[in-house]
């Protein structure tokens, strides 16, 4: 017969004859089963081919709108209430007053709130034009599928001197891995993006980067954070501020914000400096800290517009007030209580130049976690540490898969 969808109706109050569903209405067809069948009070009453992807002129008292697998329905006769709806595969929801009261197995609040258009038409993203009874089931569906998601996210932040699409191009091999072990991923940015542009200074940054990983489908779930070299910096900002919810904080390449990197690097002790240092300075301070072969070709020459780019990404990045890394402007980071609640496992590369993220230096994490902490060497530079070779993930790659896979296992336990 096909995919069923079996909705079950009838009036808890007093039990009456009501009018048979004859079809559906399936505004979103990502996944729809081939049959309804409708039972009100206990008796079947029909069963209905589903209408095809476009076909949304249907009207019945019984309309179910279907997607990804997921359904809810609601009846428009007589006050009769949708009491479970069930599918060939899984009981999806049970116990319906109205429109909805219970929803079971939902995982993202957004794929549920995108269903519920489906029984209110024309509402926008935001809340305008809702009823308050609209935005009482949403609200309720949202938290109730919030609950239900307890598997972590990794969040990822990139180097510097990198664009968002160079950056996420970066950690490909990383969030592949992160997928084939059953995690979603999170990319966040540098101060310098959007939607962070409007960030004046470190805390504002790090509160506007809080509130990506709070929204409705992500802020009850646990995170693992990674972060390689410059990105490390605002990965510990989140981290401390997020406190227990951060489950693991992997870091690579980068000393801790505890040791002043501007000054080592450019002979400056605050941000501001770098903006007016000219592209040579700028440059010798780069490949005299950290490896790059393109960068290490140009000098001495005049430079090609792919370095002048780098340059300047580099320039804006490391002279923002969000990210504060000279001797004069460390307090804004570490104050306080520096210490962050989650495990650390820190990735030293063996092949680093003695200016750069070398592992004594890295050892200086061990002093801000309040849990445990672990300093690895990996053999690699500074930048190849999450580039593949010959079809092989590289070692750091594998390590993390690793432990992220034991996260995943650990956490289903605790669920």
């Amino acid at each position: 017969m096909g995919n069923l969808l079996r909705l079950i109706t009838g009036n808890k109050a007093s039990p009456a004859t009501a009018a048979t569903a004859t079809s559906v209405r399936v505004p979103f067809l990502d996944f729809a089963p081939d049959f309804v069948e409708a039972i009100v009070n206990g008796e079947k009453k029909a069963t209905t081919r589903c209408p095809g992807p476009k076909d949304t002129d249907h009207t019945s008292d019984l309309e179910a709108v279907i997607s990804q697998g997921w359904a809810l329905a609601k009846c428009q006769h007589r006050g009769f209430a949708v009491l479970a709806i069930e599918s060939s595969e899984t009981r999806i929801v049970r116990d319906i007053d109205d429109t909805l009261a219970r929803v079971e197995g939902l995982e993202t609040g957004t794929e549920l709130q995108r269903i519920l258009r489906g029984f209110y038409p024309g509402l926008a993203d935001d809340d305008s034009g809702k009823g308050d009874s609209q935005k009482k089931h949403m609200a309720a569906a949202e938290a109730l599928a919030i609950r239900k998601n307890s598997t972590p996210v990794l969040v990822c932040f990139y180097s510097g001197g990198m664009k968002p699409a160079q950056g996420q191009a970066h950690l490909k091999d990383l969030l592949a891995a992160a997928k084939d072990a059953g995690l979603e991923t999170l990319v966040l940015d540098h101060p310098t993006e959007e939607p962070y542009q409007k960030c004046k200074d470190w805390q504002s940054y790090i509160e506007a980067l809080q509130q990506q990983v709070e929204t409705p489908e992500l802020r009850s779930r646990p995170l693992i954070l990674f972060a390689h070299s410059h990105g490390c910096l605002q990965a510990y900002g989140l981290a401390k501020q997020l406190g227990k919810r951060v489950l693991k904080f992997f870091l690579a390449a980068r000393r801790p914000p505890t040791m002043p990197l501007l000054d080592e690097v450019w002979g400056v002790s605050k941000g501001a400096d770098i903006q007016s240092m000219d592209d040579t300075a700028l440059l010798e301070g780069l490949v005299g800290a950290w490896r790059n072969a393109l960068l290490e070709s140009v000098r001495g020459s005049s430079l090609p517009p792919v370095a002048k780019k780098i340059l300047s990404t580099v320039r804006e990045q490391y002279a923002s007030p969000c990210s504060p890394g000279g001797s004069s402007e460390l307090d804004v980071v570490v104050s306080g209580d520096a210490a962050v609640a989650a495990p650390i496992v820190a990735f030293a590369c063996s092949q680093e130049k003695e200016k750069g993220e070398t592992a004594t230096k890295m050892e200086g994490w061990r002093s801000l976690t309040s849990s445990s902490f672990e300093l690895k060497v990996v053999e690699a530079d500074h930048m190849d540490c999450l580039s593949s070779a010959d079809g092989k993930n590289s070692e750091l790659v594998d390590l993390l898969a690793e432990d992220m896979k034991k996260l995943l296992s650990d956490a289903s336990a605790v669920a």
